[in-house]
């Protein structure tokens, strides 16, 4: 009977050693395939990683070319509309340089909203609505402030006239250095960019021929001629924000 009671014991024991046995083989095997899946996991998304990163670069190279082919462009159209003289048109009048200046200050305030509804998270995303923002704004301000720097003083404004060209010449230079400031001031959206020293170059062929339309505006405020140096001064520190690095 003990005998019999020993051979049952022996046999359970050597059951549950097979089944702990195969149960320490399934884990092992087990741990085995997770660890692999882990790794191939871990391979996967460096390879994306790599991937994304790749993508990134290239997008980058691509909107600074994009940057440096409008610099281009807005020289040679600066060259072709702005250094020379327009014979044709003999005087100009307080409602047209109002006008003209008031049109160049909505160019500048809508690139601004542009900028404004990007962040630095999406700013690789909102490049190309930034190039083209600028784009408008620099083919538009050339045309229009070539209609007033190109055209001879011939008659001088009256005072009141002259009042109404200095006051639209302050809301342009606000305008301006607001738009400065968003992209290149010390809170600017670009201002610790890869993408600072190409966007420099094209705000400053912008700032330049600001700073050339406000020489040819104080020129025909003569009586507000102290009073417009504090906007000359606003223009030429944002062109000197264009060329900080």
């Amino acid at each position: 009977m003990q005998f019999k009671l020993l051979s049952v014991l022996a046999a359970a024991l050597t059951v549950q050693s097979t089944a702990y046995a195969m149960s320490s083989t399934q884990q092992g095997q087990a741990q085995k395939q997770s660890e692999q899946i882990t790794q191939a996991e871990q391979i996967t998304q460096a390879e994306q990683i790599t991937q994304a990163e790749q993508i990134t670069q290239a997008e980058q190279m691509k909107h600074i070319q994009q940057l440096e082919q409008l610099a281009h462009d807005i020289q040679a159209k600066q060259m072709a509309e702005i250094h020379q003289i327009d014979i044709t048109i003999q005087s100009l009048d307080a409602p047209t340089i109002v006008a003209t200046l008031g049109t160049i200050t909505t160019l500048f305030t809508s690139t601004g909203t542009i900028i404004a509804g990007i962040t630095p998270a999406t700013l690789v995303a909102g490049l190309p609505d930034i190039i083209n923002g600028l784009s408008t704004l620099a083919n538009g301000l050339v045309t229009n402030a070539a209609t007033i720097i190109t055209v001879p003083i011939t008659t001088p404004l009256n005072l009141v006239d002259q009042q109404l060209v200095y006051n639209a010449f302050v809301t342009l230079t606000q305008a301006n250095t607001q738009l400065i400031n968003a992209i290149l001031g010390p809170n600017g959206l670009f201002i610790d960019t890869l993408f600072r020293a190409p966007i420099g170059i094209v705000l400053n062929l912008i700032e330049r021929t600001v700073v050339n339309l406000a020489g040819a505006i104080i020129a025909r405020i003569p009586a507000f001629a102290v009073q417009a140096q504090d906007q000359l001064s606003s223009i030429t520190a944002s062109l000197a924000q264009t060329i900080t690095f």
